[in-house]
């Protein structure tokens, strides 16, 4: 697309968002977009990067409204492999770009690292990508050494869904990397497809007693 590598004093590039995990992060880069997904849900659930009120919101992630899209007036739209669905319909208000930090066989954790790289080629922003990398594994490495000296128990990562279900994170999920880049045990070993599964009866957290629940 020949987005990289702008002159100096060119204009911001206008781009717009629809999946959260790119969201989060242009955000971090710095990047403000002109619309994003259900934002309201993404300020209650994400808290972190602040969103800043001028983004438009374009309706939820499974039914963009394409005419609040069309008005925001983008000139690249990021997405990924979760609404490929709608790109041909996304692609008719301006270019499409897909990204995604999750797919089958690939670990999140390094492919949320290649689309920070692209998100910084794209949006001119090379050098902050490269720095939030290096500023996250900067910041894991000094984690590990702090809980080396735990009491070596894996840990359960859980979302409550109700008083008798929850959801768990596996090794698949950016939790689960990040478990695993701490030196930390996941006490759920069974597949999770890419985030959670759910929903799982809460009688099952008696199977691993000698676990940590987060």
């Amino acid at each position: 697309l020949g987005l990289a590598g702008r002159p100096a004093g060119a204009a911001e590039l206008r781009v717009a968002m629809i999946d959260w995990a790119l969201l989060e992060t242009l955000l971090a880069l710095g990047v403000t977009p002109v619309a994003a997904a259900e934002l309201t849900l993404f300020r209650r659930i994400a808290v972190e990067p602040p969103l800043p009120p001028a983004v438009a919101d374009i309706g939820l992630r499974g039914t963009p409204n394409y005419e609040a899209l069309r008005f925001a007036a983008p000139d690249l739209i990021f997405s990924s492999n979760f609404y490929v669905w709608a790109e041909p319909k996304l692609r008719l208000v301006a270019p499409v770009e897909t990204l995604s930090v999750y797919g089958r066989d690939r670990p999140p954790f390094a492919m949320a690292e290649e689309v920070t790289l692209a998100l910084g080629e794209r949006t001119g922003r090379l050098a902050e990508a490269l720095a939030l990398i290096e500023r996250a594994q900067t910041e894991l490495a000094a984690l590990r050494t702090e809980v080396e000296g735990g009491d070596g128990l894996p840990l359960m990562l859980i979302n409550l869904g109700d008083a008798r279900h929850f959801r768990v994170f596996g090794a698949d999920s950016m939790f689960g990397a990040v478990l695993d880049r701490l030196g930390l045990a996941n006490a759920w070993t069974a597949p999770t497809s890419y985030a959670a599964t759910a929903p799982i009866g809460i009688e099952r957290l008696a199977q691993v007693p000698e676990a940590w629940i987060v």
